[in-house]
């Protein structure tokens, strides 16, 4: 069966997102090569778009920067460090209003951007911290997010400070290294006394808390070439042909700033694809199917936050056959493996992993 790059491109366009196509979500942690998965909720990952780390008293930008950030998780991987280090750009962009916000330095690649950040509250009431965007060029792009943030670590009491740093991972096309211009926006309400904290509330935010504004810092930055590890060879798809189906990786790379994979199951068949069921369903959850685990071959001591995707339902190639797609995104990794491996497993009674149909993805 002879396939090439733009044939899966083309069939598999838009696919993500698409309001047509149910998201599976994943938060990933991974400690000693062992892999602990839980599903959330895809409205859940559009609040969770932010690794934010919130402190008790003002942290200097000096003291706490993307670099330190990234230095704590890497635990003293220099080689990465000084890789990173001179793509650092430094913004000092400031917003004030009801808070202080400003973002210090940032830092935007080809396929990811990451920006520290601080803010404070210069109003004599507690003011809670709602939806945080990130534009670029007057827009949201296209990104898959995978960090997190607590519901109570969102209120700040009168003067309180805090730092955080965003990452993302751009989910399509390589952005085009050129200068950019990044927005950061935290919508900012007010606390009525007595009013329930945000993870005990019954209603939504606007209708229990006070909206005041959006503080909004703008700045313009150069997305730079970043060092990027690939299993693929020259630019072409991996594929590996097993009993009645071939797997096809289209992409397996991985940065300091972030990961992306994606694999197809391609069959000869509509009725093959089918009976290998990849889908969930939600209004039968107890009903079996097939997924992927994806982890370091080597037994390195790896752990990221991740997100990932598939289509409800096969779709067919110009060629006739019939696929199904699967794609993970990755941030806040602490190491780069030289190897990752591609495991099945059944998802259901009886089921495990098929460690026989294992694929193992080499980065170069």
């Amino acid at each position: 069966m002879k396939r090439i790059e733009s044939e899966y491109r083309k069939a598999f366009a838009g696919v993500t997102p698409a309001p047509a196509l149910r998201a599976r979500t994943e938060a990933m942690v991974y400690t000693l090569g062992r892999s602990r998965t839980r599903r959330v909720r895809k409205a859940l990952l559009c609040f969770a778009l932010c690794v934010i780390l919130l402190c008790a008293t003002a942290v200097a930008a000096r003291e706490f920067g993307l670099l330190s950030f990234w230095q704590s998780g890497y635990a003293g991987n220099q080689k990465l460090l000084a890789a990173l280090e001179p793509l650092l750009e430094t913004v000092n962009a400031e917003y004030e209003g009801t808070v202080a916000l400003s973002v210090p330095e940032a830092l935007l690649s080809e396929n990811s951007l990451a920006l520290q950040y601080s803010v404070q509250n210069r109003t004599d009431a507690p003011l809670y911290i709602g939806a945080r965007r990130i534009l670029l060029d007057g827009a949201l792009p296209d990104t898959v997010g995978t960090g997190s943030a607590s519901y109570e670590q969102a209120i700040f009491p009168a003067g309180q400070s805090g730092t955080g740093v965003w990452q993302e991972t751009f989910a399509g096309a390589s952005l085009e290294l050129t200068t950019h211009t990044l927005e950061l926006q935290l919508d900012i309400y007010r606390v009525p006394e007595g009013a329930p904290s945000p993870q005990a509330l019954r209603r939504p935010v606007e209708e229990t808390y006070t909206f005041l504004e959006t503080a909004r810092v703008a700045f313009p930055t150069t997305a730079r070439a970043l060092e990027t590890r690939t299993a693929l060879h020259d630019g072409q798809p991996l594929e590996f042909a097993f009993d009645g189906y071939s797997l096809c990786v289209t992409r397996a790379e991985i940065s300091a700033t972030g990961a992306a994979f994606e694999w197809f199951l391609v069959f000869d068949s509509h009725e093959a694809a089918l009976a290998h069921d990849c889908a969930w369903d939600k209004h039968d959850p107890d009903a079996g199917y097939w997924d992927y685990r994806l982890e370091p071959g080597d037994g390195m001591d790896w752990r990221a936050t991740g997100s990932g995707d598939a289509p409800e339902a096969p779709v067919q190639l110009e060629s006739g056959e019939w696929a199904w797609r699967f794609a993970m995104y990755y941030t806040g990794h602490t190491r780069m493996p030289d190897r990752f491996v591609l495991t099945p497993f059944y998802v259901g009674e009886g089921g495990g992993p098929c460690p026989e149909e294992s694929v193992v993805l080499d980065m170069r």
